[in-house]
């Protein structure tokens, strides 16, 4: 059932408002209904009386409340559906097995977004548009790890709440205009910030904490796990902080939650050392054409989040020594008594377990948590239009125009690290002539 209905006043005062209620069979019998509702406020101030002579072509206060809802991406996930095996015929007959196990209490994953923004333009001169907003998430769905025992692996989960609170901000300045010279100078950027935390924790996922502390307690796993607890966000780096390297003995300081120093790693001192999520990042750039001349670049940028550089761990502390290597391995690692270096020593790589030597890795600590401030020139492009040549008609052309295009110029960035090891990575260069007869 769905109820949609608006209102306009004067074209000033404007309200909207929605309803919806569905059900769906990717849920639970005890939760397979919901209802969803939302309301906009609009008030166009640009059209009051008292701003009628003005510039201004708009200035307009909004905001909006409401809910909304999202399904998972399996069907049925919720219900005991069973399907045919072909490979297990009994007697001449055809068997069947369970599809999935059943949850009949699954939740819809409902979103409570309450959102005020303000959009300001003065013709071609100025223009912005700025959105604040709180997003409360009920009831996020995960494939939940069961034992198999039970016959399945995975089962179709409600496993906690999240808040995440930002904004976004757009603005466009023309501080030179020339229309009929076409020419102008235009300089945009956009910036936003997000930043979530975890308000209500299910007992699957405390048990799936559980589980994250085992994996992160081997010896031989060097990488920071993901667990999620009330108050933290999802995107925490969580590590055992740490003092570096002891200068006496080559071994790594750490210390556990009540602030003492110790040489020995527990998973239970493992603290929230950073978050992934920067403080804000956006981008910025400018359009300039003059007699022909056209220049336009964008740029990206990033500040206040952190990066556990797992580069460095796999590279330099935790190298094979069988092949080449970072030269840090040798000139950055502790050697002698009385050595200020950032890597541990070489010896006690190797371990016994079961009857063969296994390398022991370097487990997630702080020392390789880092600021990640980032700013690069992600496009280029320059271009000259011949639009103004009288030759360009004297060889019956209509348009002649040229252009050098360029991505990935460069990046600055506070980590030192390796890019194109996990994602493709291309810097290219494009030449481009058009013209039309």
């Amino acid at each position: 059932m769905l109820f949609a209905g608006n209102y306009a006043y004067d074209d000033r005062f404007l309200v909207d408002g929605s309803f919806r209620t569905s059900a769906s069979s990717q849920y639970g019998k005890n939760n397979r209904w919901g209802q969803f509702w939302s309301v906009g406020v609009g008030w166009n101030i640009h059209n009051e009386m008292w701003l009628k002579d003005s510039k201004i072509q708009q200035l307009k206060l909004r905001g909006s409340v409401g809910y909304t809802g999202a399904q998972s991406s399996e069907a049925y996930a919720s219900l005991a559906t069973y399907e045919y095996d072909l490979e297990r015929v009994y007697m001449g007959f055809l068997g069947s097995k369970l599809k999935a196990m059943r949850n009949e209490d699954l939740k819809w994953k409902e979103k409570f977004d309450y959102n005020v923004g303000l959009d300001f333009n003065i013709g071609r001169l100025f223009s912005m548009k700025f959105d604040y907003y709180i997003g409360k998430t009920k009831n996020n769905l995960l494939d939940f790890d069961i034992p198999t025992y039970t016959g399945f692996k995975t089962v179709k989960e409600n496993v906690g709440d999240v808040e995440n609170k930002g904004f976004d901000l757009r603005l466009s300045i023309t501080p030179w205009n020339m229309p009929r010279e076409r020419a102008y100078f235009t300089i945009t950027t956009a910036i936003s910030r997000n930043k979530n935390k975890i308000t209500g924790v299910s007992a699957a996922m405390q048990n799936y904490n559980d589980k994250q502390d085992e994996v992160a307690s081997s010896i031989f796993y060097n990488k920071p796990v993901q667990k999620y607890y009330d108050g933290v966000s999802l995107d925490a780096i969580w590590a055992v902080r740490s003092l570096g390297i002891d200068p006496a003995n080559g071994q790594e300081i750490y210390l556990d939650k009540k602030g003492n120093r110790t040489y020995t790693y527990r998973v239970s001192d493992q603290v929230v050392c950073g978050d992934k999520l920067p403080d804000f990042q956006g981008t910025a750039g400018f359009m300039f054409s003059y007699k022909g001349i056209e220049l336009n670049a964008t740029f990206r940028f990033q500040y206040g989040a952190q990066m556990y550089n797992q580069t460095l761990v796999d590279k330099v502390e935790n190298a094979s020594l069988k092949g080449n290597v970072d030269k840090r391995v040798y000139d950055g690692r502790w050697r002698n008594p009385g050595d200020l270096k950032p890597y541990k020593t070489l010896g006690n790589r190797w371990v016994a377990e079961e009857n063969e030597y296994k390398d022991e890795k370097t487990q997630a600590t702080s020392r390789f948590v880092q600021d990640r401030n980032e700013l690069s020139l992600s496009s280029l492009r320059v271009g000259y239009d011949f639009w103004k040549h009288n030759f360009i008609k004297k060889v019956a052309m209509e348009r002649l125009r040229i252009e050098f295009y360029m991505n990935d110029v460069f990046m600055l960035s506070s980590i030192k690290t390796e890019r194109g090891t996990a994602y493709p990575f291309a810097r290219s260069f494009n030449f481009a002539v058009q013209a039309t007869f």
